[in-house]
C-alpha cells in the first residue's frame, strides 16, 4: 500500500486563517474588523495602568496573559499564526476532532514546575478537573540503539540520603542499566559518574564562569569515548536540541533536574510526563479559559515594528490581513522566538538597551516534527524513546496508549488508530538510504529516511512498523520548500551553546512599560529552550508588570531548579575553592581552573 502524505490533502489551502475570534485593540482595529466581517467589540482605551499587549501566542504569551488576567489587567495576545507557538494539530473530518500534527510530541520533563501549575489552573471538565490531569506520567523513557534497548528509570534507585558522599552510588545506578544494555563499557560509566558528581556539587560561581563556556561535549570527554557513549551521554536525549555546541552548564542542570526527578527529590512527578490530548485537549482549552478571565485573543495578526518615542513604547504596528492597524496599551510584552526580535525592533530602541544587541547573536537549530499516522497500535514502547543511532537524533513517542478508547471515530478521518509522533533534531547529517541531510531531502525522502531510521534502532522496528500499518504521514509544516535549495524553518529552537547565557536578556529592560518573554529569556528553572523555560518567562514578564505598575497584587510564583540541600556544604567549599583558582575537590581529571588562564 502506498504510503501518503497527510501534508498533500490540505496543499491547497492557506496555511493559516484569520479566525473569528476577539479582534481587537483601538478604534482603528475595530473599523478593520468590520471591513472584513469580523465581530466588533469595544476598544480597550490605554492609559488606565491596567492595559497589556502581548505580541506572540506562544506558551510564553499565553502564559504571561495568564498571570495578568488573574490579577485584574485587561490584556489582549496577538498572534500572527497559530495558538501555542511550536504546537499545532492537523485536520479531522466529519466532525471528529484534530489529529495531532504540532511541532513534535507533548513531552514535559519529570523536572517542570511552572507550566504543570499552570496547567492546573485550567479546568478541563470532560475527563478531569483540569488540564493538567491529561498529564498521566510516563512510565520509563526507553533507548533504543542498533535493534537494542534499554531503559531508564526502570529500576530502583540507590537512595539519594547520605550527602555528597552518596552521590555517585545514585548516579551509577540511575545509569547503570542503560549503559549496560547499549553495551558502553564500564570504566565510561565510571568516568561519567565521576564528571556528573563534580558538576552537582560545583558552585554556582563554578557553574557561570568554567562550566558555561565549555561545551556539555568537551565536558564528558565524548570526542575520545564510544559511539554510544557520544550519543547517549555526548548529545544526551534529554537536551531538546542535540548539539555538540550545547553549553555543559545548561545540558548539566537539565540531566541534573532529571536525576532529581527520577530519585523523587524537589519535583512533582517521579518522571516524565505526556499529554493524551492533542492541541485542542490543553491550547485551545487554554485560551477558552483565558477568554473567561477577559483576554482578548486576537489571531492573524502579524505585529511589524513596535513604535517608541521619548524613551517608552507608544504602540505597535501591525498587519491583520492586509488591514494596517496600531496596537495600543499600557504595558507590552514581546514573546516571540528570539531570531524574530530585531525585526520588530527600530534602530533607536535597539540602541537604547544592549541586551537587544545579544538577542541577535543567539544560535537556533532546525528542529522538527514528523506524524505518522497508524491504521493500528505500533507495538513499540509505552512512553517517549529515543533512537541513538540515527544519525538525524530521532525521537518519539507512540500515542496510542495514552488514548481514551475510540480514538478513530473521534479524531482525524476515522480510519486511523494511533499516532507516531516524532522529533528530527539533526538536519546537517547524512541519512541511511539517501547519503543527504534532512535539510536537502523531499518531504519523502525525510518521511522514508525517518521510518528506516526507526525500524534500524527499534527492536524488530521491522515487524514493529510495516508499510501496511502507515495510514499517512505529515512534516512539521514550518519547514517549507524541501527538496529546493530554498528549503526553510519558520521556528527554528533557540539552543543553549557555549556563552550564550551571557548573551540572553533578562526580563525587564531599560525601556519601563517594555517586556521580554520566551525560551531564551534567562531563568532560573529549566534555563534551556522548553515549554518550562517559556512558561516562567511568561511569569517573570507578568510579575515585572505587576511591579512596575503598583499593582500591589501578589506575584506569580516562580519554581527555581531544585538543588539537594544535602549538598549545601559541598557548594559552600567549592565556592571558596573556585575563588582561589582550585578544581572541585573530586575533580582528579582537570588539574587548573580554566577561567583563571583568560
Amino acid at each position: 500500500m502506498p504510503i501518503r502524505c497527510q501534508n498533500s490533502r490540505n496543499a491547497t489551502a492557506a496555511p493559516f486563517s484569520l479566525q473569528r475570534r476577539r479582534f481587537m485593540q483601538s478604534t482603528a482595529f475595530a473599523g478593520a474588523a468590520m471591513a472584513l466581517g469580523l465581530p466588533g467589540f469595544s476598544a480597550r482605551a490605554a492609559g488606565s495602568g491596567k492595559t497589556v499587549a502581548i505580541i506572540g501566542g506562544g506558551v510564553a504569551g499565553l502564559s504571561a496573559a495568564h498571570e495578568l488576567a488573574e490579577r485584574g489587567f485587561k490584556v489582549s495576545v496577538y498572534e500572527q499564526r497559530a495558538w501555542g507557538g511550536k504546537v499545532r494539530t492537523g485536520t479531522g473530518t466529519g466532525g471528529r476532532l484534530d489529529l495531532p500534527g504540532q511541532y513534535g510530541f507533548p513531552f514535559l520533563g519529570g523536572f517542570y514546575n511552572n507550566l504543570p501549575d499552570t496547567l492546573q489552573r485550567i479546568p478541563f471538565a470532560k475527563t478531569t478537573d483540569n488540564v493538567q490531569g491529561n498529564m498521566p506520567q510516563s512510565p520509563q523513557l526507553m533507548l533504543a540503539a542498533g535493534g537494542q534497548r534499554a531503559y531508564v528509570n526502570n529500576s530502583a534507585f540507590t537512595p539519594f540520603s547520605a550527602g555528597a558522599a552518596g552521590l555517585p552510588a545514585a548516579i551509577h545506578s540511575w545509569l547503570q542499566d542503560a549503559f549496560f544494555a547499549l553495551e558502553i563499557p564500564a570504566e565510561e560509566l565510571a568516568y561519567f559518574v565521576s564528571k556528573f558528581h563534580v558538576f552537582m556539587t560545583s558552585s554556582d560561581a563554578r557553574r557561570l564562569r568554567q562550566w558555561e563556556s565549555m561545551s556539555w561535549w568537551d565536558y564528558v570527554g565524548a570526542a575520545t569515548r564510544s559511539s554510544n557513549y557520544q550519543r547517549l551521554i555526548g548529545t544526551p536525549p534529554i537536551s531538546t536540541v542535540h548539539s555538540k555546541e550545547a553549553s555543559a552548564r545548561s545540558v548539566g542542570q537539565a540531566l541534573e533536574a532529571s536525576f532529581y526527578a527520577g530519585v523523587g527529590q524537589g519535583y512533582r512527578p517521579a518522571v516524565s510526563t505526556i499529554s493524551d490530548q492533542p492541541k485542542h485537549g490543553w491550547i485551545d482549552t487554554w485560551c477558552r479559559h483565558l477568554a473567561s478571565l477577559g483576554v482578548s485573543l486576537n489571531l492573524g495578526v502579524q505585529a511589524t515594528q513596535f513604535q517608541y518615542v521619548n524613551g517608552r513604547v507608544t504602540g505597535v504596528l501591525a498587519d491583520a490581513a492586509g488591514h494596517p492597524l496600531t496596537i495600543k496599551a499600557d504595558w507590552y510584552v514581546l514573546a516571540v522566538p528570539s531570531e524574530k526580535v530585531a525585526a520588530l525592533l527600530p534602530a533607536a530602541m535597539r540602541e537604547a538597551d544592549s541586551q537587544f544587541a545579544g538577542i541577535e547573536k543567539l544560535e537556533q537549530r532546525w528542529v522538527a516534527s514528523v506524524q505518522f499516522l497508524l491504521a493500528q497500535a505500533a507495538p513499540i514502547h509505552q512512553g517517549p524513546f529515543a533512537c541513538l543511532h540515527s544519525p538525524w537524533a530521532v525521537t518519539g513517542i507512540s500515542r496510542v496508549h495514552s488514548r481514551p478508547v475510540g480514538f478513530a471515530a473521534t479524531h482525524g478521518d476515522g480510519t486511523v488508530q494511533s499516532v507516531l509522533s516524532l522529533d528530527v533534531s539533526d538536519w546537517t547529517t547524512a541519512g541511511v538510504l539517501y547519503g543527504l541531510p534532512a535539510a536537502q531531502c523531499t518531504q519523502e525522502q525525510i518521511a522514508q529516511e525517518v521510518l528506516a531510521q526507526l525500524r534500524h534502532d527499534l527492536p524488530n522496528g521491522h515487524s514493529a512498523l510495516p508499510d501496511s500499518m502507515i495510514q499517512s504521514w505529515a512534516i512539521d509544516p514550518a519547514v517549507t520548500g524541501l527538496g529546493t535549495a530554498d528549503a526553510a524553518h519558520a521556528d527554528p529552537l533557540f539552543v543553549n551553546t557555549a556563552g550564550s547565557w551571557y548573551l540572553r536578556p533578562d526580563t525587564t529592560t531599560t525601556i519601563p512599560n517594555f517586556f521580554l518573554a520566551g525560551d531564551y529569556v534567562r531563568a532560573t528553572g529549566a534555563a534551556f529552550a522548553s515549554m518550562e523555560a517559556a512558561n516562567e518567562s511568561g511569569r517573570r514578564a507578568a510579575n515585572a508588570i505587576l511591579a512596575a505598575s503598583g499593582s500591589g497584587t501578589a506575584p506569580a510564583k516562580i519554581y527555581s531548579g531544585y538543588t539537594s540541600p544535602l549538598l549545601i556544604p559541598d557548594f559552600t567549599a567549592d565556592a571558596t575553592r573556585f575563588s582561589a583558582c582550585l578544581p572541585n575537590k573530586v575533580d582528579l581529571l582537570d588539574p587548573y581552573c580554566p577561567h583563571c588562564l583568560v
